[in-house]
């Protein structure tokens, strides 16, 4: 009976565990979520003002800039949806 009852309480106890892992990665999951979202807000607006710049100040290092942004951007996109060069990885799994 006691090594039943032991058994028992070691599963419920890992059980438990597990849950507040789980839990704990959720929170961590939705934290970074809204962090993202944040950002993106952000960028769309500074975008939709077109970085601080009138037509006058553009240069070739502002078109650097700008395009080296929408390169990391496409690279994240890329990346999460599983396209581009992570088309052959996420074709793997």
């Amino acid at each position: 009976m006691k090594k039943t009852t032991a058994a028992r309480a070691a599963k419920y106890a890992a059980n438990v565990v597990e849950i507040l892992r789980k839990a704990a990665a959720l929170d961590a999951f939705m934290k970074a979520n809204v962090e993202i979202l944040d950002l993106l807000h952000d960028l769309t607006e500074i975008a939709d003002e077109h970085f601080d710049l009138t037509p006058d100040e553009i240069t070739w290092a502002n078109v650097g800039d700008v395009t080296e942004t929408r390169n990391a951007l496409q690279a994240i996109s890329d990346r999460i949806k599983g396209e581009g060069e992570y088309a052959a990885a996420a074709e793997g799994n």
